[in-house]
Order: C-alpha cells, then structure tokens, then sequence
C-alpha cells in the first residue's frame, strides 16, 4: 500500500511538474513574444521618423485638401532653400534614399515649429 501511494505521489509530481513546467515554458514564450512585439513597434517608429520629411512650407488642415501651402515667394522651392524638399528631389531625380539626416533636420523643424 505505501509503495503504490509513493508511485502515485512520484507520478503526480511528475505530471504537475511536467505542467508547471509547460507553464513556464509558455509564459517565456509569450514574454519574449512581448518584448519581441515591442522591439518590432521601437523599429517600426525609429524607421518612420527617420523618414518623415518636414517641409516648412506645408501647413496640414482638417477637412480637403488635407494641406495648405504656405509659400510667399517662389524662391522657397528653389534648391538649397529647404532641406527637406531637396531630399525629395534628390530622391526622385537621383534615386537617393528619402532619408534626411539629423544634421539636416534641425533647421526645417524649427521653421516648421515657429512657422
């Protein structure tokens, strides 16, 4: 009677065990599911705003168009002028990456902030 009672208590900690085990194993997956979700969102919003492109003389609205142009002369487009908009072109003319760097950001932000 003793050794049977001790054979189940060995197969009931062994099948609990294996379960708390499983248990384990399924809240370290789902885990590292969350902080791989979350790695993925960092990228995803590092990669669109390293791409966004400000441009001083667009002035976003509700309702459509959904943008105004804010343009007093039409020297604000020639090359040089803005940062942002030679990105485009160079993008477009040259086949160069829509990437505007750090360096160049700077100085279209504060137009588009103060502007």
């Amino acid at each position: 009677m003793v050794r049977r009672s001790r054979i189940a208590l060995v197969e009931m900690v062994h099948q609990n065990g294996m379960r708390l085990l499983l248990d384990i194993v399924e809240e370290v997956h789902h885990r590292e599911s969350y902080l791989e979700l979350a790695r993925a969102r960092r990228y995803a919003y590092h990669f669109f705003f390293s791409r966004m492109i400000p441009l001083p003389f667009i002035d976003p609205k509700a309702g459509f168009p959904i943008y105004r142009l804010k343009l007093d002369r039409l020297q604000q487009l020639l090359p040089g002028a803005s940062a942002g908009l030679d990105t485009i072109c160079d993008g477009i003319l040259r086949q160069r990456p829509f990437v505007l760097h750090a360096s160049e950001r700077a100085p279209e932000l504060a137009g588009a902030v103060s502007g």
